[in-house]
C-alpha cells in the first residue's frame, strides 16, 4: 500500500482545525452543529462546505474527517518525541527508511548465510546417507553371494573373502559416518 506524503500546509491546516466536534456535543442544536461543520471544514480545507441540503455535503464532511485522521497518523509516524512533546521532523522519515533498508540488507545477508550453512549441512547429511546405504547394500549383496552359492570350494572361498571385504568397508564407512556426525 502506497502511503500518501502530505504537504507541510496540510499538517498546518490540520493542526489549526483540531479535532472536529461530534453532533451529540451540540445537544440537538442543528444550527450550531452546521455552523461548526462549516467553520471546521473551511479551516481544514480552505474551501467552503456545500450548503445544507446538498447531497455532497455529507460526503465532503466524511472525506475531510478521514483525511484529517490520515494526516494525524502520518504526523505521529513522522514525529519524534522531545521532552514529551511531538514535533514534526522531515528528516525523521529519511532516517527511518534508511534504517529499515539497512536492517533488510543485514537480515538478507544473515538469511543467505544461514541458507548456505543449512545447504552445506543438508548436503553433508545426504553424502553420509548415501555412503551408509552403499555400505549396507554391499554387505547384503556379499552375504547373498556367500549364502546362496552352490559352487565349488574355490568359488565359495572367493565369495566369503568378498563378503569379508565388504563387511570391513561397511564398518569403516559406519565409523566415518559416526565420526562425521560427532558421535564418539
Amino acid at each position: 500500500m502506497v502511503r500518501r506524503v502530505f504537504e507541510p500546509e496540510e499538517f498546518e491546516r490540520s493542526a489549526a482545525a483540531g479535532d472536529p466536534r461530534l453532533e451529540p456535543d451540540f445537544a440537538g442544536d442543528t444550527d450550531a452543529w452546521r455552523s461548526h461543520q462549516d467553520q471546521w471544514f473551511t479551516t481544514f480545507t480552505g474551501e467552503a462546505l456545500p450548503p445544507v441540503g446538498d447531497q455532497n455535503r455529507a460526503k465532503r464532511w466524511k472525506a475531510s474527517k478521514r483525511q484529517r485522521k490520515a494526516i494525524e497518523e502520518a504526523r505521529l509516524k513522522d514525529a519524534i518525541s522531545v521532552d514529551g512533546k511531538y514535533t514534526h521532523n522531515d528528516g525523521q522519515k529519511d532516517r527511518y527508511n534508511q534504517a529499515r533498508r539497512e536492517k533488510r540488507h543485514v537480515d538478507g545477508q544473515e538469511k543467505a548465510a544461514l541458507s548456505r550453512t543449512d545447504e552445506a549441512q543438508n548436503q553433508r547429511a545426504l553424502e553420509l546417507l548415501v555412503r551408509a546405504h552403499d555400505a549396507s547394500g554391499s554387505c547384503i549383496s556379499a552375504n547373498s553371494l556367500a549364502w546362496h552359492l552352490s559352487r565349488p570350494d574355490e568359488e565359495l572361498q572367493e565369495a566369503i573373502r568378498e563378503k569379508d571385504r565388504r563387511l570391513d568397508e561397511q564398518q569403516q564407512a559406519f565409523a566415518e559416518v559416526l565420526v562425521d556426525a560427532g558421535v564418539q
